[in-house]
């Protein structure tokens, strides 16, 4: 009898793990370093921490903001046009069908850890396969071999499917099998040939990357996440965090670079309808306008009920460039939201900034989403991820900010209730902290404490004990 229950206890661990193993948002192989830029906590890339609820909510319920690579799906959405792979294979470029066109990569920038960060959806887990993921980087706006902004370093094709270098500064490679790693390497005026040495490698792989399945056409779609640090790359690339970039994805199937080897997709568009790879190359690039500036890193975004009987909102960017204002939109089924307010932002900075919002046409007990829809000077925007809370004006919500917090430096905690004491300790509880207060409501955190994810434990004076995740950098 004991057997058979130990059986059916294993059986159903195991289909237990199979369940989340299937859904999409569902980190299969998580990045080991320490931090862990991506996702600290393990289990799902999502800010609830399970799976996303649907295609359409993928990039809105993700915990970190991320900002899409250029992909011209539009004119030629791709079905088998790859230059050489295949459809859904571990070199297809695909996108998220029901979301807009141009899903299939992005980037971001990494404040807190100062790293670039980028995310390509491939058709197929490559697992221990050798194949090459690569984004190639545009610093100077120079790019082709004629017109006013040629690029003079411009290097024509080797062939119909191995291009030179039609004017990017920057090759990163992820590549998988045999020599993983991360390899950052400097083309201005070059190519890349079998026997060049990168300008920086990263290994082992798994420090730097993550693999999440994720929504797509093919049945086995997954994310290729990696991160390289900023600063090198910036160096390197001799450009800034405010200098206009332009960047495309592409891969391998041999795991070798892009420029000078065999490109297998490029930036998941249908390859076969351009005349030529360079072809196909100068629309993703030129279509790009004046490039992308790095967009604002919003370091968090909060609800909790104010003490006036409204919704408040809160949010933390920890860096801007270019910002006009933040548009406070809501919702009651996390779709059809509709704008209840106008925030106006710092617009160009490198410090943190905190932001408020007061939404007093809130309702007690109904379910409400709010997002952030974030503008720049240009009119372009993109939305922050979705949070929600049904409105009681009764509840005890805490609020910490800024998190991310650096040591030994003051976070503030906003409870409806006054707090009389704060506790800090590790994931693991051996590292146990009563923080110091400064006046009613600001905390120190210890200049001496290790850079890692914490929870503050929080005893109000209304006896309802309550917790929050911080991570300290």
């Amino acid at each position: 009898m004991k057997k058979t229950l130990l059986t059916q206890f294993i059986v159903l661990i195991s289909l237990s793990i199979s369940f989340a193993q299937n859904q999409e948002g569902y980190i299969f192989q998580q990045c080991t370093a320490n931090p862990n830029p991506f996702n600290p906590n393990g289990g799902y890339i999502t800010s609830s921490g399970s799976a996303f609820t649907a295609a359409i909510n993928e990039e809105t319920e993700q915990n970190l903001v991320w900002r899409r690579i250029y992909s011209d799906l539009t004119q030629y959405p791709e079905v088998t046009g790859d230059a050489s792979g295949g459809s859904c294979s571990s070199t297809d470029i695909v996108d998220n069908p029901d979301l807009e066109e141009g899903t299939c990569s992005y980037f971001r920038y990494d404040e807190v850890n100062d790293y670039f960060m980028f995310r390509l959806r491939i058709g197929q887990d490559p697992g221990s396969a050798n194949f090459g993921y690569s984004v190639l980087i545009d610093t100077d706006e120079l790019y082709g071999n004629n017109g006013l902004n040629a690029d003079p370093g411009y290097i024509a094709p080797q062939s119909t499917t191995a291009i030179g270098n039609p004017g990017f500064e920057i090759e990163i490679r992820l590549k998988t099998g045999g020599s993983a790693g991360i390899y950052l390497y400097n083309v201005d005026n070059k190519t890349i040939g079998a026997n060049t040495k990168e300008n920086f490698s990263y290994t082992p792989l798994e420090d730097y990357t993550q693999r999440v399945y994720a929504f797509g056409p093919c049945a086995n779609t997954v994310f290729m996440d990696f991160y390289v640090p900023a600063s090198e790359l910036l160096t390197l690339g001799n450009f800034t965090l405010q200098t206009p970039i332009r960047i495309v994805s592409a891969t391998t199937t041999n795991g070798g670079t892009v420029l000078g080897s065999t490109m297998a997709d490029l930036g998941g568009v249908e390859q076969n309808q351009y005349s030529s790879i360079e072809d196909a190359f100068d629309d993703l690039i030129n279509d790009q306008d004046d490039g992308s500036t790095l967009p604002v890193e919003l370091a968090s975004f909060k609800l909790n009920t104010a003490n006036s009987g409204s919704v408040k909102l809160s949010w933390t960017t920890a860096s801007e460039f270019n910002t006009s204002y933040f548009i406070v939109e809501r919702s009651q089924e996390k779709e059809g939201f509709i704008p209840v307010g106008t925030v106006q932002a710092v617009g160009f900075s490198n410090d943190i900034n905190h932001y408020d919002f007061y939404d007093r046409e809130a309702l007690k007990n109904i379910p409400y989403y709010y997002r952030l829809k974030i503008v720049d000077f240009d009119g372009t925007y993109e939305y922050s991820k979705i949070v929600t809370s049904i409105f009681d004006s009764d509840q005890d919500e805490i609020v910490v900010y800024p998190n991310p917090v650096k040591q030994g430096s003051n976070i503030t905690i906003e409870a409806g209730n006054p707090v009389t004491e704060v506790m800090l300790t590790d994931l693991t509880g051996r590292i146990s902290i009563k923080l110091e207060t400064t006046n009613n409501h600001c905390y120190t955190i210890p200049d001496n404490l290790p850079s890692g994810s914490y929870i503050l434990f929080f005893a109000p004076e209304s006896g309802k004990h309550n917790s929050k995740n911080i991570i300290v950098y």
